[in-house]
């Protein structure tokens, strides 16, 4: 029935999502079958996974440290959106480092450009802030969300080579806006070392587990992600914790009121073997 929904078209796939993954939970449940088995992804990634907490652009710089204190309480993992200002990037790192945040030989920060570079200021980007590289793990969704279905596609060859250049500082680049279901996957390949996947986008389980077989053919990463939501809507995607590579945005529960919240997060976000706080560990069962 479900499937039939999503072949009309007359549904959004956060909606089908929504329903599937409350079938396929109780499914596991009354079965005593871990979901991952159900989707027949078992095998995947099996040591520590790690949480972001993503910190929206402010205006306010007082703002923006408020921002940052609440999410470092959290987790010591970071995620910044950044629009096309590299003195704004600077002011960050800068603030970072003034913080104490930045830990030396550690990768704890990540960019979300939100689709608003282009390859000459990517590879800009990367030069003015080469003093603070080696504190960058990822670059999420530098190029346009359109990339590269579109007219976006001529300029393929400069984010290519944006990508080789972030290789060389050990840096990935993930797609997010562009990786919605699994037939995008090959596309993305020559430009971004791995992709974003989110259940409100793909449409559910079934189909995040095959983007994940996608991206394992091709050499890909995985990232699992979730749009701003309560706790109920993280402890979905902790049931395929595997899928990711060891990195996650479950972040959403963290900023949404606490009146907001149906239920508590199935998970802690406690300090992993690496003594930074912010890998994810499960509460047991609820």
């Amino acid at each position: 029935a479900l499937d039939g929904c999503a072949a009309a078209g007359r549904h959004p796939n956060a909606a089908l999502a929504l329903g599937e993954t409350a079938i396929l939970r109780c499914l596991s449940r009354a079965m005593g079958t871990p979901v991952p088995s159900l989707l027949d992804v078992c095998g995947g990634h099996q040591g520590p996974v790690r949480c972001f907490y993503t910190v929206g652009m402010a205006a306010d710089r007082n703002l923006l440290a408020e921002d940052v204190r609440y999410g470092s309480g959290n987790t010591q993992f970071l995620k910044f959106k950044l629009d096309k200002d590299a003195e704004k990037a600077l002011e960050v790192f800068s603030a970072l480092e003034a913080e104490g945040l930045l830990v030396a030989g550690r990768r704890t920060v990540a960019i979300d450009a939100n689709c608003s570079w282009d390859p000459e200021f990517a590879m800009d980007f990367l030069a003015r802030l080469q003093k603070y590289l080696p504190h960058v793990y990822m670059i999420e969704q530098p190029f346009p969300f359109e990339m590269p279905f579109s007219e976006a596609a001529k300029v393929g060859a400069g984010w290519a080579r944006f990508k080789d250049k972030c290789t060389e500082c050990g840096i990935v680049v993930y797609a997010d806006e562009s990786m919605r279901t699994s037939a995008d996957v090959a596309a993305l390949r020559p430009y971004c070392h791995g992709v974003n996947i989110k259940l409100e986008k793909a449409g559910g389980y079934r189909e995040a587990a095959r983007a994940w077989k996608a991206c394992k053919a091709s050499g890909m990463g995985v990232w699992l992600g979730c749009m701003v939501g309560t706790a109920l809507n993280c402890n979905v995607i902790v049931e395929i914790l595997g899928l990711s590579d060891g990195y996650v945005d479950l972040d959403g529960f963290l900023l949404t009121s606490p009146g907001c919240q149906p239920c508590d997060p199935s998970f802690r976000l406690a300090e992993g073997p690496d003594g930074l706080k912010g890998c994810i560990e499960l509460k047991g069962a609820e």
